[in-house]
């Protein structure tokens, strides 16, 4: 199993950090799957959900200064596993509700995209950390 992980200040301005790891990660794992299951849509959905989670982070976490966020990714031939740390103040991850799509919010998709591109999103509080694991799992062994 290769383990990869990222620490960068909770600022908007370090975000692309965050979504060129998972991207960049993605095309890594691409690279060892045969041809035919390349897929940029998976290289953009690593992009995004990354993004997504990095950004509810540092929106949410604004007010702590000394926040940082941590990726740690685990892959194996089977799976990804990506985990999302920060210091923020917890939160009810279960009473997160999908956002109405008929009507188009502004916000409140990022939980709900997660939840769409991933195998499992899991939330857990851990030594006063929120922990968000997102783990894909591979159509074929790599």
């Amino acid at each position: 199993m290769e383990k990869l992980a990222l620490s960068f200040p909770a600022s908007l301005k370090y975000i692309r950090l965050g979504q060129g790891f998972g991207s960049t990660l993605a095309q890594i794992i691409c690279q060892k799957l045969p041809s035919e299951s390349r897929d940029q849509e998976f290289i953009y959905s690593l992009d995004l959900v990354i993004s997504e989670a990095c950004t509810n982070s540092i929106i949410y976490g604004k007010d702590n200064a000394n926040n940082d966020i941590r990726l740690e990714c685990e892959v194996d031939d089977q799976l990804l596993k990506i985990i999302i740390i920060d210091h923020n103040d917890a939160f009810a991850f279960d009473k997160i509700k999908q956002p109405d799509l008929n009507n188009h919010p502004e916000t409140g998709y990022g939980i709900f995209l997660m939840k769409k591109i991933m195998d499992d999103v899991i939330y857990e509080r851990v030594n006063d950390s929120n922990c968000l694991t997102l783990v894909k799992k591979f159509p074929c062994r790599i």
